[in-house]
Parts: structure tokens; sequence; C-alpha cells
């Protein structure tokens, strides 16, 4: 179960993610020790990203079955 988590220095957390995080480029060379301590705490407090995709794949799927389910009920000699 997720929950809220805030990282004592925001700003810090803000800039190694803008600057180093998001910034391929500057991948060339390691982040400060501040912008590590900080992109570490946010690699152990955020969800991982299939989490997300799993669960959008999901209701994708059930939504498919649904409008297929539907369909051959419309199409039935019965229906």
């Amino acid at each position: 179960m997720w929950r809220e988590a805030r990282y004592s220095e925001p700003r810090v957390l803000r800039r190694a993610l803008y600057s180093w995080g998001f910034n391929k480029r500057a991948w060339e060379s390691e982040p400060s020790a501040e912008w590590q301590h900080a992109l570490d705490w946010m690699k152990r407090h955020s969800l991982p990203v299939s989490d997300g995709l799993q669960e959008h794949s999901n209701r994708l799927i059930e939504e498919s079955m649904q409008e297929w389910s539907r369909r051959s009920e419309d199409s039935s000699p019965n229906g």
C-alpha cells in the first residue's frame, strides 16, 4: 500500500531530478553526494513503473472483454 512520504529537502530533490535524473546528458558524470542521496530516497519511496502499467493493462483487457461480450449478445439470434 502506498503512503505519502516527504523528503526533508524538497528543493534538493527537485534539482536532483530536474538537473540529473531527467537529463540524459548529465548521466555521463556521477551526481553530487547530495543529489545521489535525494535520488536514492526517491527510488526507495516510489512505486515501480510496472505497477501502474499492469493496472492500466488489466483495465483495458477487462473493458475489451466487456465490449466483446456485449457485441456477442447483440449479434445472437436470441438477443
